[in-house]
């Protein structure tokens, strides 16, 4: 999953290395301007270990406060986002919006039982024609869009559009899954996540999620959430609120990716978010991948689905039978004589 063309290989892939910057990206990270942001260095021997410089590696890292009252977690993925775009051909547009939604998804299945399934579905009537992402607590991610080489003429809420936004949690113990639903209200996932978790779960948090594309290079993809947990106190989630107000007048909107984008690793954006007075402790720490289930024993299994009728159809046109899995792109075929034989089995 973590391609060397995302850690600084000189040698790129040629999609990669024809495509111009787009304008105005070499002014996108001030770096005079991030050396401004309060530099804290991993000290803590407790949290040496999940230091990642430069955010060379992707990683989900979750975090609590001292007294139990905050939970933060925190995501980068800039490797994934980059093999995600040369699998599905993704066109910038896509990529940020499958950026913003698997970052979300990734830190909503953080802490998720064993086997649990985390899945968010954007059913939008923009020309991205809406989204879906699946994620479990051990890292894995797989999404789509539904158009993605949509070009980059639209802002991403306009490629979104309106529509609705479903959260389905499933686990195999479970008797039947969870389902909530919201209206889509931004165009922008991490607002629009924001909005179901008040209004369908009562949580209280803070979400943020941001993608930059330097043409079709993803050079940064990630997202933090802070959440109050039952029994917080008022003054601690307080003062994170206010840093984080802070952070977004003083540093800008962007402030998120240009740390990112500046090699702060997730330990000191966490300190970052959460401000001074506020101890921390690691709960875990995951490196996402991309992760499918699909199989050519599934692809068979499905086509047993079919009528009679409809596979004797198949083998009459004697066309082998082509499947293209949504998540990961690959393509699955069987032969007419193939087919023959596993019906027969």
């Amino acid at each position: 999953t973590n391609g060397p063309y995302s850690r600084g290989c000189p040698q790129l892939p040629a999609k990669l290395r024809q495509t111009k910057p787009q304008k105005g990206f070499e002014t996108d990270i001030d770096h005079d301007f991030i050396a401004t942001f309060p530099q804290q260095l991993v000290t803590d021997p407790e949290m040496e270990e999940y230091a990642n410089p430069n955010n060379r590696d992707d990683q989900i890292l979750s975090l609590i406060s001292a007294d139990g009252g905050l939970k933060v977690t925190l995501v980068t993925l800039r490797n994934l986002m980059n093999d995600l775009s040369l699998d599905q051909n993704l066109s910038p547009l896509a990529t940020r919006a499958l950026g913003s939604s698997f970052s979300c998804a990734s830190m909503l299945a953080s802490g998720m039982d064993g086997g649990q399934v985390f899945q968010m579905t954007m059913s939008t009537d923009g020309p991205l024609r809406g989204s879906c992402t699946i994620a479990s607590s051990d890292g894995g991610l797989k999404g789509y869009v539904g158009n993605p080489t949509l070009g980059d003429s639209l802002t991403l809420p306009e490629a979104v559009g309106s529509g609705t936004l479903q959260i389905v949690k499933n686990h195999p113990s479970w008797p039947r899954p969870y389902n909530g639903i919201s209206e889509v209200v931004s165009g922008l996932p991490a607002e629009d996540v924001a909005i179901y978790l008040a209004r369908s779960e009562q949580r209280s948090c803070a979400i943020h999620s941001d993608v930059r594309m330097n043409g079709y290079l993803c050079t940064g993809a990630g997202g933090y959430l802070v959440e109050k947990l039952p029994g917080c106190d008022s003054g601690p989630a307080a003062v994170v609120e206010a840093n984080l107000e802070k952070l977004g007048k003083e540093m800008g909107k962007e402030w998120f990716v240009d740390e990112l984008c500046g090699g702060r690793d997730l330990v000191s954006v966490a300190k970052s978010c959460i401000g001074e007075g506020i101890d921390l402790k690691v709960l875990d720490s995951v490196s996402p991948r991309l992760k499918c289930d699909c199989s050519q024993e599934r692809f068979v299994r499905s086509l047993t689905l079919l009528p009679k009728a409809d596979i004797d159809e198949i083998v009459e046109r004697g066309e082998p039978v082509e499947a293209k899995c949504e998540f990961c792109a690959k393509v699955y075929r069987l032969g007419p004589d193939e087919m023959v034989k596993e019906m027969e089995e």
